[in-house]
């Protein structure tokens, strides 16, 4: 009997981990103080919520609006997209292997960044 509440509490305590894994992450991000030109440009929509919800080998990133991007997985954890906002081409990377969680996007050519956290 006592193997079987062992059992029992071992299955459960997995599947919280698994299910807890699997929660969306939601992050405000904030603009890096060396952010001029274009990047002063995009601050209005990156300074929205965003959130990113895990599923499997890859993540589903949420803008503000309501727009979906599919992120891919590219370390356990840790998602990757590239997009193109007007004439600027960002990337965004969702590290949710780590607390606290973080979400950062980097325009290289103009040296644009900003981050957040999420418990």
């Amino acid at each position: 009997m006592r193997q079987t509440y062992a059992l029992l509490a071992v299955a459960a305590a997995l599947l919280t981990g698994t299910a807890a894994a699997q929660q969306p992450a939601t992050f405000r991000l904030t603009k890096s103080p060396s952010n001029t030109g274009v990047c002063n440009g995009l601050d209005a929509a990156m300074s929205r919520e965003h959130t990113v919800t895990p599923a499997g080998d890859k993540a589903v990133l949420k803008f503000p609006g309501g727009n979906d991007e599919d992120m891919k997985q590219v370390t356990p954890g840790t998602y990757r997209t590239e997009l193109e906002l007007g004439r600027v081409k960002v990337e965004f990377v969702a590290d949710l292997s780590k607390t606290p969680k973080t979400l950062v996007v980097r325009e290289p050519r103009e040296g644009c960044r900003w981050t957040g956290e999420a418990p």
